[in-house]
């Protein structure tokens, strides 16, 4: 009682000093239509100035808003920005004149077809949200003016201002019914309209599944994402087996991902190291002066650029420096620390060691990934050898318990499984189960396997003789012997019932002491020493991670078999071998790739408990917000006591109107940044598009909990009580609170018009960003890498944009039956949105991943959650104004809107999460088509392609088994860059074969064998397969 006594106190406190803090938050004050006015001339002198400069900077900056030009020419130089048209984009039409706005037409020209072809499925979706947008808040304008402005406008219930055409205005009677039947058919409208949406986003969806885009790899689209992978499935062979047994012939490739910290680590202090040689030679190049430097010199990095610390130490006083520069040799040990150096032979010199480093451990990793952990290492033999042990008894005992109770399963005489069991391998974790260990089967005494159902019988009593060796038949390839082929070494079967003795295994029942202590209890004990043990390991796993992880991705040869296998579960044991579309390369997150599913989404669900918490919080800033950002605080600033009498005051509403949405709008920027790093450095999602989906929602969810506080915060605290115990009061809340706010949420609309939308035009972090980084490096002393990171692609953040939308078109939705005169304001906001969104996308920024479109169901979703609480929200308005009708009318709809989202669920957003199997069936038999049409006669009937089509064949060359490893291991070694792209450069010139020189002469000199350098690593087994390893420049 003491204990519970004082959480109880400290909760008591916690909740009467934020209860006190937030006392002093008021609702939002309604704004008059004066100073919507006054705010409105305010934001058109903005909107004037911020286009007037954009107009200037976009032909004088066209590196910045016209950047995808910039990386469709052929080279990129500092002196480029002047000069340079925007009509170079690639067949995208675009006026290159001086007179201003002349891209507006332009860009509304440019058909659909045309920007889903240029700029992805995922840019193309989110214009088409926009425009769905667009078309709801514009039709439902015409129709409320029609039908809703005569009716509210002549209740004379005695409003003004905004609330003349509003439910306000009405009184109980016929009109407040229009407005319920009004509601009814806004609603059925937005359900078309995202219909329609819907069904065009899943056509696409199905054709990008099955044939994908033009920029991104076919391979991809044949691939699968594997998670939850067993233990004695983490090995490219292995998981590859597996597969080619589920479905012969059809695997083209598999590929585990491993935990390489080490690895990537020297690849980072490699690229540093490589940096600083290009700057050396940049350096060179600009003052024709080799650069020195100290060894042992600390050295600091910021914005991308080293420089080194400037330090006087009592040895170096006593000391008379120096002042020889010393050539860094190929051969001998480095310099002393403090010997000054050229800078140019010690970075070359250390490239070369660093890329041999590199290499070596790419080539252990390379083994490692092919065959998993097989060979124990020696001191730990003894310990496996007992943890083997233990397992057999542990399984005999649970085999015993099986059998005493019955449970067994006597499968039919003739089923033959020829199947790894996943869900035998995935139970089998820990010390009692090694990772060498064969997966056990649970085997039927009275079960026979009849010989004639192979293919040759003689292979197969061959296999179950007692003389052989049956772990030997398992070689972890599909071409090995063809015994290999036939059955694996964990399955035994004979005509005459023989149990031959293998590991896991034992040869009768005879132990009658053993049988009689697992019958009093002793299964029971076992089981959970097995369930703990299990665990443990799962814990270490995740805390300290495993070499091989449970994630890898294959890759098949026809679309047909990938569509099943994404939609077929493997194995009926829940969380095991789950499988869905891989992602694209170029989305995956590959430092995060190797992390287990279950330890994520752990992250997750933790993450979203804070981050619900934090929304009861959220009014603590607000409260700042409108406790400072007043024309009162302002008079209190030295020398601004005079904006309080300016005007008449005129200058005080104003302030008082337009301060409080700009720091609103402020602080909503600064929510995706919190929610990105969360994402990324806590949850450590796989994908980028996930990072960005999940900033979409919770971004959303803020929002609308920012409308629902803004109107309400006075009273919530207050009421949060009232609320748990009767949650009919929230209804209340908002039904008093929100209609009386529709003058604020038009200035915020216009001030997003005439503010917001310019800003994005003018793109002031990618420019100030350009700025600096240009004022902090001189233009000749900077490196090729470092110009392409001034000028690297932008992609659209969905994260930051999609919740933009959905703030406004929620909006929309709750004042669009209560005070329709808010609608205009929406729909003009989405036209200029797509009107500025789509210049973006067609001429600033560059797709660097592609999802296919997966944000645009989730936006959907959340635009439908918004309609249900407009719904939810006009309910809880007819209530307190005393309807007894209306509201028994407008019960039906938010179930009707539940039913809808459920629906829109169910037919689209989880029928596209992987490609159909007729549509799989039509592409595989259209790319066949399409392949055999390129060939003869003859060598279409050629005996050759009866049994294989040339498409699958084509597939079967073309694809890259290495497309999905990891780019840390099929990275080639790591060099200097030219002093300037398509430009020869000498000493880089020179610099590139001394390095090539080191590596080879470290292999020459027996540091590695070329009969040891892995085939799926180099290609051929041979020296020259060092050499190609070290002069090529991309392996993909």
């Amino acid at each position: 009682m003491g204990l519970w006594g004082n959480y109880s106190n400290l909760w008591n406190s916690t909740f009467d000093e934020a209860n006190e803090f937030t006392s002093q938050l008021k609702p939002a004050s309604d704004v008059s239509i004066e100073t919507v006015m006054a705010s409105l001339y305010f934001n058109a002198i903005v909107f004037v100035l911020m286009l007037a400069s954009y107009e200037i900077l976009r032909r004088f900056v066209p590196s910045v808003y016209a950047s995808r030009n910039l990386h469709n020419s052929p080279s990129v130089d500092l002196s480029e920005d002047r000069g340079v048209g925007m009509s170079g984009m690639s067949k995208l039409p675009l006026y290159n004149s001086y007179i201003p706005f002349d891209w507006v037409a332009p860009v509304f020209g440019v058909s659909w077809s045309t920007v889903r072809k240029s700029a992805g499925l995922d840019a193309y979706f989110f214009l088409r949200f926009i425009r769905m947008c667009v078309r709801i808040t514009s039709v439902s304008t015409f129709w409320a003016s029609i039908i809703l402005g005569p009716v509210y406008a002549t209740g004379m219930n005695g409003a003004d201002g905004w609330y003349l055409v509003s439910m306000v205005n009405i009184q109980n009677d016929w009109r407040m019914t229009v407005a319920v039947i009004f509601m009814y058919l806004f609603s059925g409208f937005t359900f078309f309209v995202m219909k329609q949406e819907f069904s065009h986003w899943m056509e696409l969806r199905m054709d990008f599944l099955g044939k994908g885009e033009r920029n991104i790899d076919p391979q991809h689209h044949y691939s699968l994402m594997v998670e939850n992978v067993p233990l004695q499935l983490r090995s490219d062979s292995a998981l590859r087996e597996y597969f080619e047994r589920l479905f012969p012939g059809n695997v083209h490739s598999a590929t585990v991902i491993l935990n390489l910290p080490k690895l990537e680590a020297l690849e980072a202090h490699c690229l540093r190291i490589v940096q600083r040689l290009e700057k050396a030679i940049a350096v060179y190049h600009a003052t024709t002066k080799r650069p020195t430097q100290v060894i042992g010199k600390p050295r600091s990095s910021a914005f991308g650029i080293e420089m080194e610390f400037p330090t006087i130490s009592i040895f170096s006083l006593c000391r008379k420096r120096n002042k020889e520069v010393v050539m860094v040799n190929e051969k001998g040990p480095y310099p002393a620390p403090g010997t000054l150096v050229d800078s140019i032979s010690l970075h070359t010199r250390e490239v070369a060691d660093c890329n041999y480093q590199i290499y070596k451990l790419q080539q252990e990793n390379f083994v490692l990934a092919g065959t998993g952990n097989v060979k124990p290492r020696e001191a730990n033999k003894w310990f496996d050898s007992f943890a083997e042990a233990a397992a057999q008894v542990a399984n005999t005992i649970m085999d015993d318990s099986a059998i005493d109770n019955d449970l067994k399963t006597h499968h039919d005489e003739n089923q033959e499984v020829l199947i790894h069991r996943a869900e035998n391998m995935s139970g089998r974790y820990g010390s009692f189960s090694p990772a060498n260990a064969s997966p056990s089967l649970h085997y039927n005494p009275n079960r026979k396997t009849p010989a004639s159902s192979f293919e040759n019988r003689d292979v197969l009593e061959h296999s179950m003789s007692p003389l052989s060796d049956p772990s030997q038949s398992y070689s972890g390839s599909m071409e090995s012997d063809k015994s290999a082929k036939l059955i694996e070494p964990m399955f035994y079967a004979t005509k005459r019932n023989k149990h031959f003795l293998h590991p896991n295994s034992r040869s009768d029942y005879s132990n009658r002491f053993r049988r009689i202590i697992g019958r009093l209890g002793l299964d029971f004990l076992v089981a959970g020493l097995k369930y703990i043990n299990r665990q443990f390991d799962n814990f270490l796993a995740n805390v300290v991670g495993r070499k091989m992880s449970s994630t890898g991705f294959v890759t098949f040869l026809d679309l047909a078999s990938a569509s099943t296998a994404a939609s077929t579960p493997l194995t009926h044991k829940p969380h095991v071998l789950e499988v869905h579309v891989a992602p694209e390369p170029r989305d995956i997150r590959w430092k995060s790739a190797h992390l287990p599913a279950k330890l994520l989404k752990r992250r997750e669900n933790y993450a979203n408990v804070i981050l619900t918490l934090g929304i009861f919080l959220w009014s603590i800033p607000l409260a700042a917000i409108q406790a400072f950002a007043t024309a009162e605080q302002v008079a209190r600033l030295p020398g601004m006591d005079w904006v309080l009498t300016l005007g008449n005051g005129s200058v005080t509403a104003f302030i008082n109107g337009y301060l409080p949405v700009v720091a609103l709008l402020c602080l909503i920027m600064i929510l995706p940044v919190i929610f990105e790093q969360i994402a990324i450095n806590y949850e450590n999602r796989k994908t980028v598009s996930d990072v960005q989906r999940s900033m979409l929602g919770r971004y959303f969810y803020y929002q609308l909990a920012n409308i629902f506080l803004t109107v309400t915060a006075g009273s919530f605290w207050d009421s949060l009580a009232d609320i748990l115990d009767r949650p009919g009061n929230i209804l209340e809340i908002l039904g008093n609170s929100l209609p009386k706010v529709v003058g604020y949420f038009i200035s915020f609309i216009i001030t997003k018009i005439l503010a917001g939308l310019p800003i994005v035009f003018l793109r002031v972090g990618a420019l100030g960003r350009k700025l600096f980084l240009r004022s902090i490096s001189s233009p000749a002393k900077a490196t090729q890498r470092q110009i392409d990171g001034i000028y690297r692609r932008d992609n659209l953040l969905y994260g930051w944009e999609y919740p933009s939308q959905l703030l406004v078109v929620v909006i929309c939705f709750t004042y669009a039956c209560i005070c329709p005169v808010i609608l205009p304001f929406g729909a003009i906001y989405f036209v200029g949105s797509l009107m500025v969104y789509k210049k973006q996308v067609l001429y600033v920024y560059s797709a660097v991943y592609e999802s296919g479109g997966t944000m645009f169901p989730d936006a959907c979703n959340y635009m439908l959650f918004g309609l249900l609480c407009s719904q939810t929200i006009l309910i809880g308005y007819t209530l307190i104004r005393q309807s007894f009708y209306e509201p028994l009318y407008l019960m039906p709809l938010p179930f009707i809107t539940i039913y809808v989202v459920r629906y829109f669920r169910s037919y689209f957003s989880e029928a596209a999460l992987q490609l159909s199997l007729e549509r799989a069936v039509e592409r595989d038999l259209l790319s066949d088509l399409k392949a055999n049409m390129k060939q003869s006669n003859s060598s279409i009937n050629s005996p050759s392609n009866r049994t294989r089509t040339m498409g699958f064949e084509e597939r079967q060359e073309i694809f890259d088994a290495k497309l999905y490893r990891q780019p840390v291991l099929t990275a080639p070694c790591l060099e200097p860059m030219e002093y300037r792209r398509d430009q020869f450069d000498p000493v880089t010139e020179d610099a590139r074969n001394t390095i090539k020189r080191l590596f080879l002469a470290k292999a020459a000199n027996g540091q590695t064998r070329p009969d040891a350098i892995p085939e799926e690593f180099s290609g051929i087994q041979s020296e020259e397969s060092i050499q190609i390893m070290a002069s090529r420049s991309d392996i993909l």
